[in-house]
């Protein structure tokens, strides 16, 4: 009997929460724009994500965990915004 082993990982070198740039691109779009175009345009950033992160090979758990990061980092830059661009307590990471 021969034994196989697959050593391939998969790795997100730079997980969603940590692209600040991205953050702070989609929170400004968001503050920008209201109701309905605003749920639209969310949901454009969820599904190219999703799509990114799929191609990388994630399990769908493993993206569902990234996209609630990127949702959670969004709404902290927009606090962040509102408050003059400093973090407000407790939300910081």
């Amino acid at each position: 009997m021969q034994l196989e082993l697959d050593l391939r990982a998969k790795l997100l070198a730079f997980p969603l929460l940590r692209q600040a740039a991205e953050v702070r691109q989609v929170a400004r779009r968001l503050d920008a724009i209201h109701g309905v175009e605003a749920g639209a345009y969310w949901r454009s950033v969820v599904e190219d994500l999703d799509r990114r992160l799929s191609s990388f090979g994630l399990a769908r758990e493993q993206i569902d965990i990234e996209l609630w990061a990127f949702f959670d980092a969004v709404q902290t830059e927009l606090l962040r915004q509102c408050d003059g661009g400093s973090p407000q307590k407790g939300l910081t990471r």
